[in-house]
């Protein structure tokens, strides 16, 4: 097995009650914003802001 790199998060939010549904879970729109706000974070940071 490869050893992984450490690797750290490039986004950290906590979900407020409004983001959940009437189940107490994450909707699944508001976590898709998440991946993709980190998404483009990392993109950035690659590219260096080009």
């Amino acid at each position: 097995m490869e050893q992984q790199e450490h690797r750290t998060p490039v986004l950290r939010v906590r979900a407020l009650p409004t983001s959940t549904n009437a189940y107490g879970r994450v909707q699944a729109g508001w976590l898709m914003s998440q991946i993709d706000m980190a998404g483009s974070l990392d993109a950035e940071r690659l590219s260096a802001g080009r």
